[in-house]
């Protein structure tokens, strides 16, 4: 299949600190998947290209492009469990300022679990950052795992957390720690709500960043192929450096999702 996703906003990347923020911008995000599937065996392949320009003339040197291919390799051990390797290669590179490049790898080795009407995916791995400065590179690891629970056809929850190591232009790379835990509720047919409660600790070179964001999400599918999405998600940030990098956002999103 093939895979499109355009979209325009003034708020990116505020908390990560890693692109510039509240200033107009738009990109483009589109590419292949190519799956086979067996009885005992998934594999999967997807690549995606990625192009954001900012409106304002001051910030064009923030200008970027991305290219990130993944792959995931699953075995159907059983009904109830499926071992899995995933790897991916992300890539990003300015337009007019090369010194801020930065590209990172990431393996990863986990387990799906299957019973009645609990689901878990829980994995480990090795994160690779590259070029995040010139001539720098740096290595940590990654663990992710997910709990959810289908309560009936209209009432799910899920649970979760991290641990991983992130590439920032700005501050080089961080070790983000997280926990999320959400609920999933479908009132009528084609409207379901979403609602998340996520935190998260950034240790960075400099400081210790900690986030609360909120969320709540509504999509109604129009027809088969087009849902149509409303939504509000609000983050605070504090860092032990200095107040005046405390900040709170509060976000509305509206959009259209089609698939052909």
């Amino acid at each position: 299949g093939v895979r499109e996703y355009y979209y325009q906003t003034s708020n990116s990347g505020v908390l990560e600190d890693n692109f510039a923020a509240f200033n107009r911008m738009h990109g483009n995000n589109a590419g292949p998947t190519v799956r086979y599937n067996t009885r005992n065996f998934l594999m999967q392949v997807d690549y995606e290209y990625g192009h954001v320009n900012y409106f304002t003339q001051s910030s064009r040197d923030l200008d970027y492009n991305s290219h990130r291919v993944s792959g995931l390799f699953l075995y159907k051990f059983s009904k109830h469990l499926q071992p899995y390797f995933y790897n991916q290669f992300f890539s990003v590179g300015f337009d007019r300022n090369d010194n801020s490049d930065f590209s990172t790898y990431e393996a990863r080795a986990g387990l799906k679990g299957y019973f009645d009407k609990w689901t878990f995916d829980a994995n480990v791995g090795h994160i690779g950052i590259y070029d995040v400065r010139p001539h720098h590179a740096s290595n940590g690891m990654a663990a992710r795992a997910r709990m959810d629970y289908q309560h009936n056809k209209r009432l799910s929850f899920y649970a979760g957390g991290a641990f991983e190591t992130q590439a920032q232009v700005e501050q080089g790379e961080t070790e983000a720690t997280s926990a999320e835990a959400g609920v999933r509720y479908k009132p009528i047919k084609h409207f379901t709500l979403d609602s998340y409660l996520r935190w998260i600790q950034d240790d960075r070179r400099l400081e210790i960043q900690r986030t609360l964001q909120t969320g709540v999400t509504g999509t109604y599918q129009i027809m088969r192929q087009l849902n149509a999405y409303a939504g509000f998600n609000r983050s605070e940030r504090t860092s032990d450096f200095s107040l005046r990098r405390d900040v709170t956002i509060n976000q509305a999103t509206v959009g259209f999702h089609l698939r052909w």
